[in-house]
């Protein structure tokens, strides 16, 4: 775990308890001179790392960042008691923080590593972790029936910190078998911590739409979150332009991308729904498993410029696609793809995109 890691997830203390400080310095340098700390111990300098949270604790005496910090520091520099110590100085301000709020749960998940290797040697931080396992497990449970992702990152976080825990193992359990058949929409809020790679001028997203305008290529947008096992895929989309004289107009959704790997594309190229997948991996080329008129399409055709559902569903090496319900074709696919990033392609087009679901199975 590089150090650049672990600070983020310990930091999530300080983060957690800025509303207890009092009588603060110049809190701009003081968290200027913090920053630069965080700087430096990315870069592993951590004699100036150290430095620079002495200097923000001298502005701040209550910012708990800075005490983690120069925990982080002195551990660096093999100063493993006097980072212990400082570390504890400012972890045992937890205890006051119930529960961990939604937003720093991801911040504290890099933090257990390394607090489960020091807790192994230090009794009163074993104290303390366990108090917050107790502390995720009621967050566990009031996210359980609202927001899934929070309560099982929640729950995974106390079965790391209390592995004997039985109650969190129960609920885990409970959470996963809920969870089967619940579609997740990759298609909330501002999309923060859902999409990479949206980026002008190509690619845009307002009005809940996801708009890809690409003129000489062929370009995606990749879901952050990985998918694996059984699930479904459903897009709903439209054609709005093509561009004939550059090429082939194709918009598609790759349920199960990896990099440098061959992946199944479903959608609609030159007029046709086409589903193409590399079906045999020593094979160069792709497959067209389906290319059929968009007029061919059971119950009437479709018209590829208005919204149309688009969904593949996987099940083992089983893989079927279908458009508005319709299933159009099966195949298998290769043994060793096992998931990936749900991803939205545009070529030679613009193509609008305002649902994404998955659904586990």
């Amino acid at each position: 775990m590089s150090p650049r890691t672990i600070a983020a997830g310990l930091l999530v203390a300080a983060a957690l308890l800025s509303t207890l400080r009092a009588d603060a310095g110049d809190e701009v340098v003081a968290q200027a001179a913090y920053d630069a700390g965080n700087e430096a111990l990315k870069g592993k300098y951590y004699a100036a790392a150290r430095e620079k949270f002495e200097r923000a604790l001298e502005e701040d005496p209550q910012l708990v960042e800075a005490w983690c910090g120069i925990g982080l520091a002195q551990a660096g520099e093999g100063k493993e008691d006097e980072a212990l110590a400082s570390l504890r100085k400012g972890l045992g301000l937890l205890e006051a923080v119930a529960p961990l709020e939604k937003s720093r749960l991801a911040m504290y998940e890099a933090a257990l590593d390394k607090l489960g290797d020091l807790s192994s040697r230090d009794a009163e931080l074993t104290k303390l972790m366990r108090k917050q396992a107790d502390t995720l497990l009621g967050l566990g449970k009031k996210y359980a029936s609202k927001d899934a992702d929070a309560a099982a990152k929640a729950l995974f976080q106390a079965i790391r910190l209390a592995p004997e825990n039985t109650r969190v193992a129960k609920m885990i359990d409970d959470l996963k078998a809920e969870a089967r058949g619940h579609s997740v929409s990759l298609m909330t809020g501002a999309l923060k911590g859902m999409w990479s790679w949206i980026d002008p001028p190509e690619w845009s997203y307002e009005g809940g739409i996801i708009s890809g305008d690409v003129k000489d290529a062929a370009m995606l947008v990749k879901s952050d979150r990985v998918w694996s096992g059984d699930y479904d895929v459903l897009v709903e989309a439209r054609l709005v332009d093509t561009y004939p004289k550059a090429g082939a107009a194709f918009f598609a959704v790759l349920p199960a991308w990896v990099k440098d790997t061959p992946t199944a594309k479903f959608g609609v190229l030159s007029g046709k729904v086409h589903w193409q997948d590399q079906m045999n991996p020593d094979d160069k080329d792709s497959t067209d498993l389906l290319d059929m008129p968009v007029q061919d399409v059971e119950g009437g055709g479709i018209d590829p410029k208005e919204w149309n559902t688009y969904e593949v569903r996987l099940r083992g090496r089983d893989m079927s696609v279908y458009v508005n319900g319709k299933k159009l074709a099966e195949a298998k696919r290769p043994k060793e793809r096992t998931g990936g990033h749900v991803v939205l392609l545009v070529q030679l087009c613009k193509a609008e995109f305002r649902r994404v679901e998955v659904t586990p199975r």
